[in-house]
């Protein structure tokens, strides 16, 4: 008797396909660990120039960590603000989108979107704390979805794919951005 496994739209599939497709990339495609402080470093998705996402320090630092987590558009010029925190137990990372009137509103900021951190060797870790050496990849699998039906652009919406980011350049600590709060 043979045993199918059906995936629903959205579901498991996307996430497990892009797991796999990233440990199994050659060796010169993957990141290269590179001595970086997180709130320096500067992730990008390989093959996608429309957005960046950092770990600026925070204007007010929370419980869990004094980054801000910093989505930025390159095609909108828009940017995305959000929390960090994380669940007892479990130990699972979340990002929660701040409200920021007329993009997201109270209701929309109140949604978590789940955030993983792994090393170059794949293995999963948790948010370098400011000062530490940034993961190489960041894998936030609900970010595209909520760029998409989320978030009120007056030009439309803004598509960004589930993939995983890439540690790809740290900041000098003279950049405009570089341990300050963006815009």
């Amino acid at each position: 008797m043979a045993c199918v496994t059906t995936f629903r739209p959205g579901g498991l599939a996307p996430i497990v396909a892009t797991l796999i497709a990233a440990a199994i990339q050659p060796a010169h495609v993957r990141a290269q660990s590179v001595d970086c402080p997180m709130e320096r470093a500067l992730y990008a998705i390989p093959g996608h120039d429309g957005h960046e996402l950092s770990f600026p320090p925070a204007a007010s630092p929370s419980v869990f960590t004094a980054l801000e987590p910093t989505l930025r558009s390159l095609d909108t010029g828009d940017v995305y603000r959000f929390d960090y925190t994380v669940s007892m137990g479990y130990v699972t990372a979340h990002l929660a989108p701040q409200p920021q009137p007329p993009l997201l509103d109270d209701a929309v900021a109140g949604r978590t979107l789940g955030i993983h951190f792994f090393d170059d060797d794949h293995r999963h870790v948790l948010l370098a704390a400011e000062g530490e050496p940034a993961p190489s990849y960041v894998f936030v699998p609900e970010l595209g979805p909520f760029l998409w039906y989320d978030v009120a652009l007056p030009e439309g919406r803004e598509a960004l794919s589930t993939a995983i980011w890439h540690l790809s350049q740290c900041r000098p600590a003279t950049a405009p951005d570089g341990g300050k709060r963006l815009r």
